[in-house]
């Protein structure tokens, strides 16, 4: 069950733990919080592609992943001329939230840790629900100023932009981000949130990945 749990695996989690701690513990008092964030989010995508050089030549983009983007872009269109009246500050939920946390919490600590297009069989079911707990606890730990009663739900939706990822994409799951920030206090989040959810559940890999689990 635990047979994921490499040296190589062990060196890249306490590389992200220590990251992280820097990130929101020593770097982020000494020149803002977020400065430090889209710093990390910079570094993140280095040491992603720098783990990954010997396989960028070889990397074939999914076929589905031009779908995906497609469908969420759309989907953003479409919610924009619905966005919330009490939205102070637009550019900001759109550029760095969503752009931010994606590429440092999925793009760099998930990205990492699995591969798509290896570990999403059965017998490795175990290190991707391990994953996701690791990462999303730390995500949750990021919004710790929502106060105490909200860590669940970040949790939750944390997860939630993590399987986007994972059976999506990158642009999807940003977008996907951008969405929930833009319509968490509308009345419709609940219907708005379903339609992030279709492209999840029309992938292939995903109904495969559930088959082999079944």
């Amino acid at each position: 069950m635990l047979s994921f749990f490499t040296k190589d695996f062990q060196n890249k989690l306490y590389m992200i733990i220590f990251i992280f701690v820097f990130h929101n513990f020593i770097l982020s008092y000494i020149v803002g919080f977020d400065t430090s964030f889209f710093i990390m989010a910079i570094l993140g995508i280095i040491i992603n592609l720098y783990i990954k050089r010997d396989h960028l030549k070889r990397v074939i983009i999914d076929k589905y992943f031009l779908t995906y983007s497609i469908y969420y872009i759309s989907y953003l269109l479409i919610l924009i001329r619905y966005i919330p009246t009490d939205i102070n500050d637009v550019i900001n939920v759109l550029v760095l939230n969503g752009i931010r946390e994606e590429l440092f919490f999925r793009f760099f600590m998930i990205g990492i840790l699995i591969n798509p297009k290896k570990d999403l069989t059965a017998d490795r079911i175990f290190k991707i629900f391990t994953v996701l707990i690791i990462i999303n606890i730390l995500f949750m730990i990021n919004h710790l100023y929502y106060g105490i009663t909200l860590q669940l739900f970040v949790f939750t939706i944390g997860g939630f932009f993590s399987i986007i990822f994972i059976f999506c994409g990158l642009i999807p799951s940003i977008i996907a981000h951008t969405i929930h920030n833009l319509y968490f206090n509308n009345q419709q989040s609940t219907l708005i949130h379903l339609g992030l959810i279709l492209p999840i559940t029309l992938s292939p890999h995903f109904r495969k990945f559930i088959n082999e689990i079944t």
